[in-house]
């Protein structure tokens, strides 16, 4: 009213009121009234001011990069920046001009030229690595122009939000950064991987080493025993030829009684004929050496439901007659008690009488362990074993003993098979040789007769002697002719008898189920193997293939891939004593 007007300034403005050309009154936050006739009104702002800015340049590697930030500054000289940009505001309020607004500008132009020189003293990889050490470089060369003085104004601060490379070059950069990352992940990834392979290699080493120490081992204690049973054998030969030389000595001396001498020796070569019994362990022995006791052995039958005293019984007859016949023998001549575990260690002198007391399949297989031994079947317990191969009991030894020493008791001659492997090995059957799988999968082979061979997948074969025709060899028979009234074949006549003489020289084979195929036949399937011919075999098995033999699993050879087996009548028989 009447020209006087009224103005309030906050406390981050600065008002300088002019009044015919000179400064009357200035300060911040001041609020007056003024006559505006004769007033000019500056107001200057002095709070903190942030200017963002963006703007290309070109690297020293010629690249171009986009700089993107923000300029932080404050007015500190409010008189000296109004005496150069004109802050007079107006009857409304509003600056008259526009030179409020180039102050930033102006600024911001002073940061593009600072920024373009340290931009391009480097490579794009050198910019977009250095965004701290940029920032300081710019703020001190802009602390040095004298256009920031004479404007009046204080650097707050320089913020650099961003410099980006062009989009391609961007994608380059980032190729390349991500195939070394790639680079050093697959090698981070090969590298645990080869110490995983490392390590499971040593661990099959050390597994490998500790089996091959526990073969060692047992290694180490079947030629102790077998060393043992050497020794005691080599000091026994040794004996006698110390007493075969003291006898020569005397015959050299007196050569009128040699006649004399010589029909003495062969009488007392007769009586010293060394008998060897084979026993065998009892089911109690077996359960006791399974658990430690015979408590607990009778805890573990009767828990079952089982009668405990049918083992008792077993065992106390088993023990008499190993001691009537260990007293018979021993009054014959020298003793040697032998468990069927250690007969295939053991070794037999050539005139040892063989005396096997347990069930028939004891007899059977003592006998593949001999050659040329007579053998005398004794049944231990004639009312829980019949004895087929045990014609004696422990009573007759006293008898048949010495009549056996003498030659005057009969033999029984056992044909006996014998299987062949190309590498070197060898195993004797009494009954039967089984050629096949060791579980229940199908083997391959081929087998071969004569001229005649053929590729054939099977449950396996089974090669029989005389003995064992009446056993597993007759059950084949017998699924056979089963098979064939089922179907309504009439057989040949004699074609089902299974059973052959035990000193038959022939041998006959029978193939288990087996499959015809594209790639496998079914004509060889049974038949007799001659003396003098032989059945050969080549495994196509890559692993589990086994030859054994009279039922004997543990007691096998190893038929895989690459192995050929010949089967054949064995060249020694077995002599049962009747």
């Amino acid at each position: 009213m009447f020209g006087f007007r009224f103005i309030k300034t906050q406390p981050t403005e600065y008002v300088i009121q002019y009044r015919d050309g000179e400064p009357s009154r200035q300060g911040a936050g001041l609020s007056f009234w003024y006559f505006a006739p004769s007033s000019s009104i500056v107001v200057v702002p002095t709070a903190s001011v942030n200017e963002p800015f963006i703007f290309p340049e070109t690297t020293a590697d010629f690249q171009e990069v986009t700089v993107q930030g923000q300029i932080t500054y404050r007015v500190v000289d409010p008189v000296r920046t109004a005496s150069l940009l004109n802050f007079t505001i107006g009857p409304k309020g509003a600056y008259v001009s526009e030179d409020p607004q180039k102050l930033s500008q102006r600024l911001i132009d002073q940061v593009q030229v600072a920024m373009r020189a340290e931009v391009q003293g480097l490579s794009l990889k050198d910019i977009l690595a250095s965004g701290e050490a940029l920032v300081g470089r710019v703020l001190a060369e802009l602390g040095r122009q004298p256009m920031v003085e004479a404007l009046g104004i204080e650097l707050l601060g320089l913020s650099l939000l961003a410099v980006k490379p062009k989009p391609e070059t961007a994608k380059a950069l980032e190729a390349e950064a991500r195939e070394a990352l790639l680079r050093r992940a697959d090698e981070a990834i090969y590298s645990r991987r080869n110490a995983a392979v490392e390590q499971e290699r040593t661990i099959k080493e050390n597994e490998l080493a500790t089996e091959i120490a526990v073969e060692n081992k047992k290694r180490q204690v079947r030629e102790a025993q077998m060393e043992a049973e050497r020794a005691v054998q080599e000091r026994r030969l040794q004996i006698e030829r110390d007493k075969m030389a003291g006898r020569i000595g005397l015959e050299q001396q007196n050569k009128e009684l040699v006649a004399l001498a010589t029909a003495n020796q062969r009488e007392d070569a007769d009586g010293d004929r060394k008998v060897v019994l084979i026993v065998r362990d009892t089911r109690l022995d077996e359960l006791v050496a399974r658990f430690n006791t015979v408590q607990q052995a009778e805890f573990y039958v009767e828990h079952l439901g089982a009668d405990f005293g049918d083992y008792l019984d077993e065992q106390r007859q088993y023990r008499a007659a190993v001691e009537e016949a260990e007293g018979a023998a021993r009054a014959f001549g020298r003793l040697q008690r032998v468990n069927r575990r250690y007969l295939g260690n053991f070794i037999f002198g050539a005139d040892d009488i063989v005396v096997v007391l347990g069930q028939d399949g004891l007899v059977a297989n003592t006998l593949k362990y001999l050659d040329g031994q007579h053998v005398l079947g004794v049944n231990p317990d004639r009312k829980r074993w019949d004895g087929v191969l045990l014609p004696f009991v422990p009573g007759d030894l006293a008898k048949v003993l010495p009549e056996e020493a003498a030659g005057r008791r009969p033999l029984k001659r056992v044909t006996m098979a014998k299987a062949s492997l190309n590498t070197g090995e060898t195993l004797f059957a009494v009954n039967d040789l089984f050629i096949g799988p060791r579980s229940h999968i199908s083997a391959r082979y081929t087998i071969a007769i004569g001229e005649v061979s053929e590729r054939q997948s099977s449950s396996g074969i089974i090669v029989s002697t005389g003995m064992g025709s009446t056993g597993w060899m007759k059950s084949l028979y017998a699924g056979w002719a089963g098979t064939a009234a089922a179907l309504g074949v009439e057989p040949p006549a004699g074609a089902l008898c299974a059973s052959f003489p035990w000193d038959a020289d022939f041998l006959h084979y029978f193939v288990r189920e087996p499959f015809p195929s594209r790639t496998t036949s079914a004509s060889l399937v049974a038949g007799r193997i001659a003396s003098g011919t032989a059945l050969a075999i080549d495994s196509a098995m890559a692993e589990n293939g086994v030859i054994f033999s009279d039922g004997i699993e543990a007691d096998f050879l190893d038929f895989n891939a690459g192995a050929r087996a010949t089967i054949a009548v064995a060249e020694r028989q077995g002599l049962l004593v009747s």
